[in-house]
């Protein structure tokens, strides 16, 4: 509403110019009228473009919101098949673009309806001048638009290598140790993989830039046209008088600058609109203000019981078949097998995190659905064998006091402090990494601990005092664990053995556990 006043304040401004200023220009009043209209239209104009600049900021402030909050309540699954650098990439690109797009819309807006105003003003001087300044600017908008297609077209595939070239930053962050190892590799990766795709960037980029300038220096020039086309209809013609046609031709000039900046903006207002889709097109879970409440409690349970469970991950020819298993409260399972034989997908379904599976999951009697899936995540503690380390401690009351006394068994007392309920350090090594991992699940109080591979990373010391030491010191305090594992000396200490295989799981009875051997291993 602001920019429409602003706009209608312009041309009234304009209009005085005409009728007063030029009539009654020794008049004081008239000149103190002039000045006061001025300040009016300038001041409407500056809090109407702070209002817009602030509502944009605060749109882009709930669109990192809503981003964030709809990737955290998004299935894992959905995750994974998007991949880290599509979403980091929109994190990153997308939204600085709808920033940078709403930040220009105020000048798109504004420029429009001044020249829609201007566009009125000039009508009520004269019709068949409006008809001729109307078709002109009609052509060269035509024109302007024919080309922004175009810009519109190079901004997209500009976009898509954004994509591309966020995967390539990711491979030189993640894999720099590998790299360095190789100078050939690093010469085939920068040489034909990333220069090859920023110098498409840059191509497309100059594409959309220079058919932008190309759109704003043709609409410039077409304007200027305009106004010599003005006068020279009032001076050969006299279809205008030549006091109507230079209050024309100060109009066009007047709305020059708005327009020209109105299609400076559009491609970046194209740029935003593409980032915007983009975002879309990932698919993640709907937005919801709040995290679900959970009112109900799970930690009474005594069994999980899995029937009948299949599942494959898309775009893979590997499959978990029929599944069927059950863990007891207090119990300590471990799970063997090859590398790719299904062990962590078990894992993560057992933890609730994978969901696209044919079958059944039971807490005791009760189904787990998307109704209460988060209620028993909530009981669910997971040290992933790569797994993120957090340096916040989220503490459960009665474990307050058991901060230190965990540290020490874990063998972190003299590494790390807990100051604030923030970690001092994780700057470890990978070892002390997946312990400190362990601490922040204890200090919730989940009693069901999935490790994956937890033993792969410690010394052979602490690996003996994790299997003989504290994985019962856990099951005395409640504790079900479930861990994978491949340390065979240690199989022994288990309640149970399962043995996964190309996707199907088999429990192996004691004579089988006691005698794993290479023979053992060869059916593996």
């Amino acid at each position: 509403m602001l920019n429409i006043f602003s706009s209608i304040m312009g041309i009234f401004v304009l209009a005085y110019i005409n009728s007063k200023v030029l009539n009654f220009y020794n008049d004081y009043l008239v000149l103190l009228t002039f000045f006061l209209l001025v300040i009016i239209f300038l001041l409407s104009s500056i809090i109407a473009q702070f209002l817009l600049t602030r509502f944009g900021h605060h749109f882009v402030l709930r669109l990192q919101e809503y981003f964030l909050k709809r990737i955290l309540d998004t299935e894992n699954l959905k995750i994974l098949e998007l991949g880290k650098a599509k979403i980091l990439a929109s994190l990153n690109n997308d939204i600085k673009n709808i920033s940078f797009g709403i930040m220009r819309l105020p000048e798109m807006l504004q420029g429009f309806l001044f020249a829609f105003c201007a566009s009125i003003y000039i009508f009520s001087l004269h019709s068949l001048i409006f008809l001729i300044v109307f078709l002109w600017l009609f052509f060269a908008f035509l024109i302007s638009h024919f080309i922004v297609k175009y810009v519109y077209h190079y901004l997209n595939l500009v976009r898509d290598n954004e994509d591309i070239l966020q995967k390539d930053y990711q491979m030189v962050i993640e894999g720099h140790k590998e790299l360095n190892l190789s100078i050939k590799r690093s010469q085939l990766f920068y040489e034909k993989e990333f220069k090859t795709h920023a110098k498409l960037k840059c191509i497309n980029a100059i594409k959309a830039d220079t058919l932008h300038n190309l759109a704003n220096n043709l609409l410039n020039a077409m304007i200027l046209a305009l106004a010599g086309l003005i006068i020279y209809l009032s001076l050969s013609f006299s279809w205008i008088k030549l006091n109507e046609a230079t209050m024309v031709v100060f109009i066009i000039l007047f709305i020059r600058t708005p327009l020209i900046s109105a299609i400076g903006a559009l491609p970046m207002i194209l740029s935003a609109k593409l980032s915007f889709d983009k975002i879309n097109k990932l698919n993640l879970a709907s937005y919801e203000k709040d995290f679900k409440e959970i009112k109900e409690d799970f930690s009474s349970w005594k069994s999980i019981e899995l029937k009948n469970i299949s599942f494959n991950y898309p775009n893979s020819s590997f499959a978990l078949k029929n599944i069927n298993f059950k863990i007891n409260r207090g119990e300590l399972v471990f799970c063997i097998g090859k590398n790719g034989s299904g062990k962590s997908t078990l894992s993560l379904i057992l933890s609730g995190i994978l969901r696209a599976y044919q079958g059944e999951m039971k807490l005791d009697n009760i189904l787990l659905n998307e109704e209460n899936i988060h209620i028993y995540r909530k009981e669910i503690g997971v040290v992933f064998s790569e797994f993120f380390l957090f340096d916040k401690v989220i503490c459960e009351e009665k474990e307050k006091n058991n901060l230190s006394c965990w540290l020490e068994i874990l063998d972190l007392n003299h590494k790390v402090k807990v100051q604030n309920f923030t970690l001092s350090t994780t700057s470890l090594s990978q070892g002390q990494k997946k312990r400190l991992a362990l601490f922040l699940t204890l200090m919730e109080d989940k009693k069901f601990l999935i490790l994956d591979e937890f033993g792969a990373d410690q010394d052979p010391l602490y690996r003996n005092f994790f299997y003989t030491k504290l994985l019962p010191l856990l099951q005395k305090q409640n504790y079900t664990i479930f861990a994978i594992t491949h340390d065979d000396k240690y199989f022994y200490l288990a309640d149970r053995v399962i043995l996964m295989k190309e996707g199907n799981l088999k429990e192996l009875n004691q004579k089988e556990i006691k005698e794993l051997n290479s023979n053992i291993f060869d059916q593996i």
